[in-house]
């Protein structure tokens, strides 16, 4: 979805990706601004697929238990 920002020095630009902000920073901030950027937003990317992964395990793991329990009960 695009979103429309204004500058400090008061021009609008219309972001419609990552790529449209990165070059804003490069253009206002120079690229340390967008590898800095970019390093953060590869940080967040891997705890959150860290996450995912250990919610994915945490979910197999009471699945099972949940088996375990319905044949107990079965019993």
């Amino acid at each position: 979805m695009p979103r429309v920002i204004e500058l400090l020095d008061k021009k609008v630009e219309t972001l419609f990706n990552r790529q449209d902000f990165e070059y804003l920073l490069e253009r206002y901030m120079r690229y340390e601004a967008v590898q800095y950027f970019r390093d953060v937003i590869e940080e967040i990317e891997d705890s959150y697929n860290g996450q995912i992964d250990e919610l994915t395990v945490q979910n197999e793991n009471l699945r099972e238990k949940l088996e375990d329990i319905r044949e107990v009960c079965r019993e």
